[in-house]
């Protein structure tokens, strides 16, 4: 029986390691290459730096980002005030002058309150959660925010 048990509890910890590995060869949707062309490019997340960096190393998009910040370098995660705190610290900015990108409903609600402006990719035309945010922008998928910011500056420079 202790065989058994023993032989069980193997299998589970290769299971699991299989798929820790796995997250760090997820794929890139289509049209992420194409418009990963902004200013300045930030990665800013919970993941820990040895979940993250294999994982853009394995899809080519670490080219793409002028920085990648993990919420581990200050122990507080996103939704906290700290965290989204540390990403302006880093990067030297007012918080107003973030365009906060997500696809998670919590993840939008906590930058918004901290003031950052949001954007919220809902690819699955999903209902945003009632947490008493809603987010600035709301785009179905990245090539319909490249759009917007294409017309918002033409505008910008129209009106210049």
């Amino acid at each position: 029986m202790a065989r058994t048990v023993n032989l069980i509890n193997v299998k589970l910890v290769k299971i699991a390691e299989d798929l820790l590995n796995t997250y760090h060869f997820l794929s890139p949707y289509p049209e992420a290459k194409e418009v990963l062309q902004a200013e300045t490019l930030v990665v800013f997340s919970n993941g820990s730096p040895d979940m993250l960096l294999p994982l853009f190393d394995n899809t080519g998009l670490t080219e793409y980002f002028d920085y990648i910040i993990s919420v581990d370098e200050v122990k507080q995660y996103k939704p906290s005030p700290s965290a989204y705190q540390h990403a302006a610290s880093r990067l030297n900015v007012n918080r107003e002058e973030v365009l906060f990108l997500s696809s998670n409903t919590w993840d939008i609600s906590g930058a918004s309150k901290f003031g950052f402006q949001t954007a919220w990719i809902n690819r699955t035309n999903n209902v945003m959660d009632f947490l008493d945010v809603t987010p600035d922008y709301t785009f179905a998928s990245l090539l319909e925010l490249t759009e917007h910011l294409k017309r918002y500056l033409i505008s910008v420079k129209e009106t210049e």
